[in-house]
């Protein structure tokens, strides 16, 4: 795992800042079966038709990335909770990896805003945990395989990171 603070220039980081963090972003309610009580916002994009406005948000930090194809891209908003819980059973809401084990890929997070939540990794699921707190303009990379589930923050409205899963 390698995380990079400070990952964009600044100008470009506070584009990504004022783009997700207004009233006007449109997001898509995604519900999480596993866990009734719990929820989050998305925005996906389709890098082979870049009909999105919101692909200007990967751009930057893809421009940074030696890769030879997009798997995903999406951005996630998360409301904030009660606690900083976060489910440890693998099931592909909580503990899990986002396409499997069936090929090899890289996963890339990206901040756009900081809280006391964040992404918790794991090698395997019963070892030792990782955790990489969210902090605005940090990217952390790491292959696809690792399993990881977010922390939920509990200090500020809202969390906003870009998920990119790419093959190198």
């Amino acid at each position: 795992m390698k995380i990079i603070d400070d990952f964009l220039p600044h100008d470009k980081w506070q584009e990504n800042y004022n783009l997700f963090m207004t009233e006007e972003s449109k997001w898509t309610y995604k519900s999480i079966p596993q866990d009734p009580s719990s929820f989050f916002f998305q925005q996906v994009y389709n890098p082979k038709m870049k009909l999105s406005s919101y692909m200007t948000a990967i751009e930057p930090i893809l421009e940074k990335i030696d890769y030879k194809e997009i798997i995903t891209a999406r951005t996630n908003l998360l409301p904030r909770m009660d606690s900083n819980y976060s489910f440890t059973k693998v099931d592909g809401a909580g503990l899990h990896n986002d396409h499997g084990f069936d090929f090899d890929y890289t996963t890339l997070i990206y901040y756009i805003n900081t809280t006391n939540g964040g992404t918790c990794f794991y090698d395997n699921p019963y070892a030792h945990e990782e955790i990489v707190q969210s902090k605005a303009n940090r990217l952390v990379i790491f292959n696809g395989h690792t399993l990881h589930r977010q922390i939920y923050q509990t200090d500020e409205k809202i969390r906003v990171a870009t998920n990119i899963n790419i093959i190198v």
